[in-house]
């Protein structure tokens, strides 16, 4: 399978749990708060995994990468009403309000990936290429689940970085520059 079809498999196992997880708004706490974890749970290793591997091979590649930054930005958005429906007891939220506004901004971030930044990433690697990403990504996922919620902050934060920064400060101590 290649990366698409296997982030697009993602997103549709997603697209499932919000439809439980909005069709629990009168469910115990409880409950919701497994669906939540579920969410969590697939969520955020996805994101990371897929900001690896495909952000940041699209910023590498030289493509278009306004739609890769509009995904960081969308990851953000969508993980921080994460923690807001994680805490809701805490924060003194209402549920439902919140649990929609997430689910509106997860579908509208899949299908805008599905979409717009598809079309980009198939035409910026050749179909070996797509595979290669997709065995990357589905390794990465479970390390990623396994993590802390600071170390996968930590994380989304290094994957915002450009790859061409980050690698000045690896291998040998010199930058990029001084090597050329």
């Amino acid at each position: 399978m290649e990366i698409l079809a296997t982030i697009k498999k993602d997103h549709d196992e997603m697209r499932s749990l919000l439809k439980t997880l909005i069709a629990s708004w009168e469910a115990p706490a409880k409950d919701q708060a497994q669906i939540i974890g579920q969410i969590r749970d697939e969520m955020v290793p996805h994101a990371r995994a897929e900001e690896l591997v495909v952000y940041n091979s699209m910023r590498q590649a030289d493509a278009p990468t306004d739609k890769v930054y509009h995904g960081f930005k969308e990851h953000a958005e969508a993980e921080g009403l994460l923690v807001a429906l994680e805490t809701m007891d805490a924060m003194n939220v209402e549920w439902k309000p919140v649990a929609e506004k997430f689910a509106h901004a997860l579908r509208h971030h899949m299908e805008e990936e599905e979409q717009d930044l598809f079309p980009q990433v198939r035409a910026a690697f050749a179909p070996e290429e797509l595979q290669a990403m997709a065995g990357e990504f589905e390794r990465l996922k479970p390390q990623y689940r396994s993590q802390s919620k600071l170390a996968n902050t930590i994380e989304f934060v290094g994957n915002l970085i450009p790859p061409n920064v980050t690698d000045a400060f690896k291998g040998d101590g010199t930058s990029t520059k001084e090597k050329t």
